[in-house]
Formats: C-alpha cells, structure tokens, sequence
C-alpha cells in the first residue's frame, strides 16, 4: 500500500533528529529513524497492524525496541499524521 506522510510527522521527525543532535546522542537519533522506516515499512504491507488510535479514525503503532509511536490513517493508502514519543500527550 502506498505510504503518505503528513508534513506534521516531517516536523516530528525532524524535531527528534534535533533532540538527539544537542544531546550529542546523533547515533541513536540515527537508528530510531532506521527503525522507524523499517516499521513504516511493515505498514505498507500490513496496514491495520496497529491498534485503533486515540482520535477517531487514527491507529498507531509503537516502533519496536523504541519509545515512539506512529500515529497513521488507513484509507486508499497509508497517511503518516504523527511520530510521537510514547509519554507525549496525545491527543
């Protein structure tokens, strides 16, 4: 299924990247995103793998051996709404 990302979760990401960044911590901001692609991956082959999400109409799916979740919405394809980190409020 094709994958879509909303431009919230390219600021998520790039927030995250920048977090690890200042804490001198690039490496493991590296392999999240790794692990993160590898999971988004899964979710073009198996869209509903996540549980049903928060807000109506969203699932999410936690990025094994991380701390994040994907928030995504399932329709003709796949849309990427959030990377949030599992103690973020949400919604």
């Amino acid at each position: 299924m094709l994958i879509k990302w909303a431009e919230s979760a390219h600021r998520d990401i790039a927030a995250i990247l920048r977090y690890f960044i200042e804490i001198q911590e690039k490496d493991v901001g590296q392999h999240l995103v790794k692990r993160l692609f590898a999971t988004v991956d899964i979710l073009a082959e198996f869209p509903n793998s996540g549980r049903p999400g928060q807000v109506k109409g969203t699932r999410e799916l936690v990025i094994p051996d991380q701390s994040y979740v994907l928030v995504y919405k399932v329709t003709d394809h796949v849309e990427i709404a959030r990377v949030l980190h599992s103690r973020q409020r949400w919604p």
